[in-house]
């Protein structure tokens, strides 16, 4: 029973219902469609926006990674318009020995490193580990094709 359709960073999805509950289709993913006489089920009460949120966010949270953050202060401002629309959720902002700690959670790995690196030395992750390791690597392929291209 379809709902609606929703865009997120150019990438359509059906919000849709199988069995009575609920679920999300990546549009591009639907390898094929079959036309039915019996009308689909649309609840009366269905509030789209928020049904999408939902679905969306407990997507996100099955293969979000959280990441714990020292940030220059000039640059937490920075951060936040950076990831927004990119993380799972709220970025936590504390004060910590005399520093700004963040703390967030990205979608991915991939898009957690991409993103953090970007940021260049206005952001040091502390955690996880794996993370920590993945955008020092990086950083590395970087200097290491700057160094060879001068």
């Amino acid at each position: 029973d379809p709902y609606g359709l929703v865009v997120k960073a150019g990438v359509w999805y059906l919000v849709a219902a199988r069995g009575g509950r609920a679920r999300l289709y990546r549009v591009d993913r639907i390898g094929a469609v079959e036309v039915l006489d019996e009308p689909a089920v649309r609840p009366p009460d269905l509030d789209l926006p928020a049904t999408w949120t939902r679905l969306r966010d407990d997507f996100e949270a099955q293969d979000s990674i959280r990441a714990r953050l020292r940030v220059a202060r000039e640059s937490v401002q920075l951060l936040l318009r950076v990831t927004d629309g990119r993380r799972v959720g709220d970025a936590v902002v504390t004060e910590q020995d005399g520093g700004v700690v963040v703390e967030l959670a990205f979608p991915s790995g991939d898009l957690a490193r991409i993103t953090l690196l970007g940021l260049a030395a206005a952001v040091e992750v502390l955690e996880p580990a794996q993370l920590r390791a993945e955008v020092l690597a990086a950083a590395r392929q970087v200097i290491a094709l700057y160094r060879g291209g001068c």
